[in-house]
């Protein structure tokens, strides 16, 4: 699978209101704009492969969205949220807009 994006993902520590348990390749999350309303998000899948991510920890990760139209946005705020059962566990730095690093 081809992501749509890479980002800098860091999984808050669980301590911080990060997940308690790692999170594997093909997690599928919500990816907010912004942790304050209007409420933005779109649902992806992380394509990050190898170990799990564990809470506190910071990977290089690609996005497969949903939605095209998230691509874009997200890549003009150059940041973006990882939400989990209404909880905002992480955020990104966007790297480049599709499977290569810039």
């Amino acid at each position: 699978m081809k992501p749509d994006l890479i980002a800098d993902i860091t999984i808050y520590a669980t301590r911080d209101g990060g997940k308690a348990i790692p999170i594997i390749s093909d997690y599928r999350c919500l990816c907010m704009k912004s942790t304050e309303p209007p409420w933005e998000g779109w649902s992806a899948r992380m394509l990050f492969g190898g170990e799990p991510i564990h809470p506190g920890q910071r990977r290089r990760s690609g996005f497969q969205f949903l939605c095209p139209d998230a691509v874009g946005v997200l890549r003009e705020a150059g940041r973006f949220f990882v939400w989990w059962e209404g909880s905002n566990v992480g955020g990104a730095t966007v790297c480049a807009k599709d499977g290569s690093p810039d």
